[in-house]
């Protein structure tokens, strides 16, 4: 296989010629700033940019591997001596928008600790297209599947794969890391890939999409015609369709570690679905966090709000203890964490 690298210089250029090729989904387009931040992320990792992972017609769906400059510490001792882990952001966006390019930080705090970074686009919902929240986990599961039949080319390790998102990105974060991913089949040509995510972080997740108690009366779904828009019909009509892409009805005792970051005042997706998780992790005894952030709201801002200036360190920071974990090397999630109160 080919490895395509960009480098500062070659970005833009690159980036043209390989649109031109063929149509592309929005979260995949870039702007001028968005082209400036590839160029500083080729400086502090090895970018692989505009991978295809499937074609859905003249449909290019494509992701972004970011490998660390070195898999070597500064005393000599090499990261993973099995593989490099990687971690995938899931973009945000309610389904019908958003971008899949992510923090420049966030990629060079992985890669300096060895670690590789992954952003996903796929397929939005919009009117007319005939996609649901079902399609964008299907494709999100085609993303990781192609990850994972590829590690060897990149130098990664297939059973260490790891997923972070907020809102939408969040929901899709955790369907990733508790559903069977035989339920969501894909592209035929990656249906050998088998997908084992090891562990996930969650921003403000909708955790189920079948049950109304877990929303507010000015809950994004329940905005007028949103739910039909996003799943083809009524509740009613698609409950089994609904439960089938709600992390909550995929929660079991052995799912991966997973930390739930959820706003007290979030108007947009209510902390009710978040709180349904935590009750059901605690009669399954899954190995499941829930962290509330104190007057945040969906942006995990708001009038004193006092975590959000920390919150992306909070994310990575505990992001990095689910990889190292997974090794057995640390506790998950940092004690001064786990004996907060909120």
């Amino acid at each position: 296989m080919k490895i395509t690298t960009i480098l500062p210089l070659t970005a833009c250029l690159l980036s043209l010629i390989s649109f031109a090729r063929a149509s592309v989904v929005e979260s995949a387009a870039r702007t001028p700033e968005l082209e400036q931040k590839r160029e500083y992320i080729a400086t502090v990792s090895k970018l692989h940019g505009d991978l295809v992972y499937k074609k859905v017609g003249d449909l290019e769906l494509t992701l972004d591997l970011m490998l660390p400059l070195s898999t070597t510490a500064k005393n000599g001792r090499e990261f993973f001596p099995d593989g490099t882990p990687v971690v995938i952001w899931l973009h945000g966006g309610g389904w019908r928008n958003g971008s899949r390019y992510f923090s420049g930080n966030d990629i060079r705090f992985f890669a300096n600790h060895g670690i590789a970074s992954a952003c996903v686009s796929y397929r939005l919902v919009q009117d007319g297209n005939g996609c649901t929240v079902e399609t964008c986990v299907i494709d999100c599961f085609d993303a990781v599947r192609w990850l994972v039949k590829n590690a060897g080319n990149y130098g990664l390790a297939p059973g260490k794969v790891f997923v972070y998102g907020g809102s939408a990105g969040a929901h899709l974060a955790l369907m990733l890391a508790w559903a069977d991913a035989d339920a969501f089949k894909g592209d035929p040509a990656l249906a050998d890939a088998r997908v084992a995510v090891a562990g996930a972080v969650a921003i403000a997740p909708v955790a189920t999409l079948a049950d109304l108690d877990a929303r507010d009366s000015i809950d994004y779904l329940n905005e007028k015609g949103r739910f039909e828009k996003l799943m083809g019909g009524s509740l009613p009509e698609k409950m089994d369709l609904a439960k089938k892409a709600s992390p909550l009805y995929w929660l079991k005792k052995d799912s991966p570690r997973t930390l739930v970051i959820h706003g007290t005042r979030d108007q947009r997706v209510s902390l009710k679905g978040s709180l349904m998780l935590e009750e059901r992790a605690r009669e399954l005894g899954a190995d499941f966090t829930l962290l509330r952030a104190p007057n945040a709201d969906h942006s995990q801002r708001g009038a004193r709000a006092p975590l959000w200036r920390v919150q992306g360190l909070i994310v990575l920071d505990n992001m990095l203890d689910i990889v190292q974990s997974s090794y057995g090397e640390t506790d998950w999630v940092r004690q001064i964490w786990r004996s907060a109160t909120f």
